[in-house]
């Protein structure tokens, strides 16, 4: 009832009673299941709580040098707003501990529901939901996965994967996956795109060209219905411009 009044703190706290007071020979997978949504849910602003954390790290890297250049006099105004940041970063922090350990507790509960109901669907597809939100790109991915059928050809299914792996850094796996695609389909663009921007993040500063000849692609393809796939087109073609820039090929 808390968990449906979105009070995940009262919740969560009587899950925790059940488990405590209950015989584990009578715990449902409903009750793990619940346990699980309640932790995603009570944490769904950690995502928010990282960026506000970095960003108030960066802030105050330059308010400590800005103090440390400053006179005497100076010092004595900034030192407030400094200590006031200082103190607001290590609660962050402190607040970003607490969401993680509760967080990794609501995968663990989820682990357990397919314990108890091995390979439902719904539960896998709703922990790769939260790997994703929560930012665990690998094991989003990783999840996905499960869910994919190798005999059917749902690209869809594969791309989600390789863009979680993208999204984690994770370049060799995604390249990966989607050469799984393009062995099923030669010619389907959003792999092709996708192949070009993971060896682009592989080379940033255009030094190998690892993407040169994948953006290349991307154009043989795309320019069939260059209309429809102006986007595509545009964004190969503004990858190959800075890179022959680079290389002072005008």
């Amino acid at each position: 009832s808390y968990f449906e009044k979105n009070n995940y703190d009262k919740a969560f706290f009587f899950m925790e009673e059940l488990f405590k007071n209950v015989s584990p020979e009578l715990i449902l997978w409903k009750d793990h299941y619940y346990t699980a949504r309640i932790l995603m849910k009570k944490n769904q602003g950690y995502p928010k709580l990282l960026d506000d954390l970095s960003s108030s790290e960066g802030q105050l890297q330059k308010d400590k040098s800005r103090y440390s250049a400053a006179s005497a006099a100076e010092k004595a105004k900034l030192k407030p707003a400094l200590d006031e940041l200082t103190a607001r970063v290590a609660k962050m922090k402190s607040d970003v501990v607490t969401a993680e350990k509760e967080l990794n507790r609501g995968f663990q509960e989820y682990n357990k529901v397919l314990e108890m109901k091995p390979q439902d669907r719904g539960v896998i597809s709703e922990m790769a939901s939260y790997y994703n939100t929560f930012r665990q790109y690998d094991k989003a991915a990783k999840t996905m996965g499960k869910l994919i059928d190798p005999t059917k050809d749902d690209y869809d299914a594969y791309m989600r994967v390789a863009r979680a792996f993208y999204n984690g850094e994770n370049y060799k796996s995604a390249d990966s996956v989607l050469n799984i695609v393009l062995k099923k389909s030669p010619d389907y663009l959003p792999a092709h795109l996708q192949v070009a921007r993971t060896y682009y993040k592989m080379d940033p500063d255009y030094k190998m060209g690892l993407a040169r000849q994948k953006f290349e692609k991307v154009i043989d393809i795309a320019q069939a219905d260059s209309i429809k796939n102006a986007a595509a087109m545009y964004e190969a073609m503004g990858y190959l411009g800075y890179y022959h820039m680079s290389k002072d090929n005008y």
